[in-house]
C-alpha cells in the first residue's frame, strides 16, 4: 500500500484530480445552440427540465414557418443560456391542442415549465429578439 504521506504522491494525485474535475466540468459546458425537435411524447419533460425555452410550433406545408425558422435558429446561437425548441403541430396534435395553437408559426416562451409569451405569426427579427431578451432577463 502507498505512503498516503508522501509529499511526490500527494501532488501526484492532487494533479490528476485537478485533470478529471476540469474534464467533467468541459463536458458539463456542452452548449447545444440547435433547436431540439420535441413531440407528444417528450415536450412536457423538455419544459419542465429546462429553465427558460423557446418553442417554434411549425408545420411543413407553412410557408411563413419556413421564413420565422432561420432566425429563430440564428437567435439560438446568440442566446445560448435559453434552450430552443421545435414542434411540428401536425405530428404533436397533443401539445398542439393543450396550447391552444390556432395558427402557424406560433413562438411560445417558457419559464419554469410554465408559458409566459406567445407569438403568432412571422415578426421581425428585432422584435423575436426583444421578447427573448425579456425572457433572458428572467433567468438572473
Amino acid at each position: 500500500m502507498p505512503d498516503i504521506d508522501d509529499p511526490e504522491l500527494k501532488e501526484i494525485l492532487s494533479r490528476k484530480a485537478i485533470e478529471i474535475i476540469k474534464e467533467s466540468s468541459k463536458k458539463n459546458e456542452e452548449i447545444v445552440t440547435e433547436p431540439v425537435e420535441l413531440n407528444d411524447s417528450n415536450f412536457e419533460e423538455f419544459i419542465s427540465k429546462n429553465k427558460a425555452v423557446v418553442v417554434d410550433f411549425w408545420a411543413p406545408w407553412c410557408a411563413p414557418c419556413h421564413i420565422l425558422s432561420p432566425m429563430l435558429e440564428d437567435l439560438s446561437t446568440k442566446y445560448t443560456d435559453i434552450r430552443f425548441a421545435k414542434v411540428n403541430a401536425d405530428e404533436s396534435p397533443v401539445t398542439a391542442s393543450k396550447y391552444y395553437i390556432m395558427s402557424l408559426p406560433t413562438t411560445m416562451l417558457f419559464f419554469n415549465g410554465e408559458a409566459v409569451d406567445r407569438i403568432i405569426g412571422v415578426v421581425p427579427y428585432e422584435v423575436l429578439e426583444e421578447r427573448i431578451k425579456w425572457l433572458q432577463a428572467k433567468l438572473y
